[in-house]
C-alpha cells in the first residue's frame, strides 16, 4: 500500500483475506469462499488522524462483512477495505512489540 495513503474521517483501511486457500488430504487445492454476512478478522493498515479510538497499524480488527458498503482502495491488485470505526467489534495486538 502506498506510504501516502490514508483514510479521512471515521475510517481505518484493512487487509481483508476473504478466500483462503486449503489442502485437502488427498492434495487438492481449493479455495474456501467466506460469506458477506459473516464477522472476519483483518489487518490495520492505515488509520485516519481523527480516530481518537486506540486502533493501529498492525493491529488485527474484527468486523461484519457488508457494513462498510463496499467501500474499499485497490492498488497495484490489492484491495483493501475501509470500514468504519464504529462497525469494528474487537481489536487484537501483539504487546510484545
Amino acid at each position: 500500500m502506498s506510504k501516502n495513503f490514508k483514510p479521512i474521517g471515521k475510517w481505518v483501511a484493512v487487509k481483508t483475506e476473504l478466500r483462503k486457500e486449503r489442502v485437502s488430504e488427498a492434495g487438492i487445492v481449493y479455495k474456501e469462499a467466506i460469506q458477506s454476512n459473516l464477522y472476519t478478522w483483518s489487518d490495520v493498515v492505515s488509520v485516519s488522524d481523527d480516530i481518537s479510538e486506540d486502533v493501529r497499524p498492525g493491529d488485527r480488527v474484527y468486523w461484519k462483512l457488508g457494513t462498510n458498503n463496499g467501500a474499499h482502495y485497490e492498488e497495484d491488485g490489492e484491495v483493501y477495505d475501509l470500514v468504519k470505526i464504529d462497525d469494528i467489534e474487537a481489536v487484537d495486538r501483539d504487546e510484545t512489540e
